[in-house]
């Protein structure tokens, strides 16, 4: 049996902490954990070898929230415009059968 303090200094918030600490432990089957919000850290006993992962996945989850920005522009072309940005554009269209 051993003993680790994970320190996770990224909790958003105290609700996020809990379910993030309760998925951890059920996912791994940690026998014993206890946590402290004040100073948002878990303590994790059990096997090195469920505790280790443990840690790794509690540090995974903490870490922030990757975010996507898309920047979209819009650009209206018109005839005279076509010839300055250098854009042929078909004007007819074959039809097989």
């Amino acid at each position: 049996m051993v003993a680790v303090e994970v320190p996770l200094p990224e909790a958003a918030s105290p609700q996020e902490f809990n379910e993030i600490m309760r998925g951890v432990v059920q996912l791994l089957a940690v026998e014993h954990a206890s946590q402290d919000l004040r100073t948002n850290t878990v303590i994790l006993r059990d096997r090195i070898s469920k505790v280790l992962p443990a840690r790794d996945v509690f540090e995974s989850l903490m870490s922030p929230h990757a975010q996507v920005m898309i920047d979209v522009r819009f650009l209206e072309v018109n005839l005279n415009e076509e010839v300055t940005y250098g854009i042929a554009l078909p004007t007819q269209f074959p039809v097989l059968p």
